[in-house]
């Protein structure tokens, strides 16, 4: 509009190559034009938004309905533990109680891990201005992630390696450490008791687009081939009998690295 409105005023001096209605014209079908493309730009966006809405709404019905079945499970669990403690009648003998005692704690923490799940998954969906902006070293992010998860490691047989050469780039430092944090652990959870020596690899490198690309290798027991499509959707759990957990893990990994505008995948 401004500069429309300048061309109105100067165009009558202009060399007479150039006649001033020609250019006002001109510009006004130029200005019709713009103004065409501003108002279907405008449309689609709305459009667009309003799909997009109406599928997270969707998604995220799903993922209440699956969060709330995790949930009344290990409440279950909790209150028949619950009343079994409270009946004192000699039938329940002191190693019951002591067993149920276990089962409740054991139950709880889980709970605890599926509200944890949950947070972090929401960091990990959340705006631009809520979950980004704090940038770290991925040197010191690495660090940190393994550092955390050597006791773990420890206790179940892992070795984790490190890479030597991690660069000293600055990178989003909640959904890096996000993602870390649950490959890592997942390769040191589901590792393979049956091996002599159990491992977990780092290696970090340049792919040919610019990205860098962070590997987390392991010897563990592994993926079956027809779950290796859905490993990144929610509450997928591939083996479930070896270790605990909510099934957010790689969800989470994934949308931490989707949200940066990066890749996820399994070989």
């Amino acid at each position: 509009q401004i500069l429309y409105d300048a061309l109105r005023e100067e165009a009558r001096a202009f060399d007479s190559l150039v006649p001033a209605e020609y250019a006002i014209a001109v510009a006004e079908r130029l200005y019709r034009a713009l103004m065409a493309i501003t108002s279907i730009t405008a449309s689609t966006f709305r459009e667009e938004g309003f799909r997009d809405r109406r599928e997270r709404a969707r998604l995220l019905g799903s993922f209440g309905r699956n969060l709330a079945h995790e949930l009344r499970n290990r409440l279950s669990t909790a209150e028949s533990a619950l009343h079994l403690l409270a009946n004192t009648g000699p039938a329940v003998t002191p190693e019951m109680r002591e067993r149920m005692l276990r089962m409740l704690g054991n139950t709880l923490q889980r709970i605890k891990g599926v509200a944890d799940d949950v947070h972090a998954l929401a960091i990990a969906q959340g705006s631009e201005e809520t979950a980004q902006g704090r940038r770290l070293s991925l040197r010191a992010l690495v660090d940190e992630a393994v550092s955390e998860l050597r006791g773990l490691a420890a206790e179940k047989g892992v070795r984790i390696e490190g890479p030597d050469d991690v660069p000293d780039v600055q990178v989003d430092a909640t959904r890096v450490e996000l993602a870390l944090i649950n490959l890592i652990g997942n390769a040191v959870k589901y590792s393979d008791p049956a091996k002599p020596e159990r491992w977990v690899r780092l290696a970090i490198g340049r792919d040919e687009d610019g990205f860098w690309r962070i590997t987390v290798a392991d010897n563990g027991v592994g993926i079956p081939e027809p779950m290796q499509d859905d490993v990144f959707e929610q509450f997928v759990r591939a083996h479930p009998n070896v270790a605990d957990g909510t099934g957010l893990g790689l969800a989470i990994a994934r949308e931490a690295v989707e949200q940066m505008g990066g890749r996820i995948w399994l070989e």
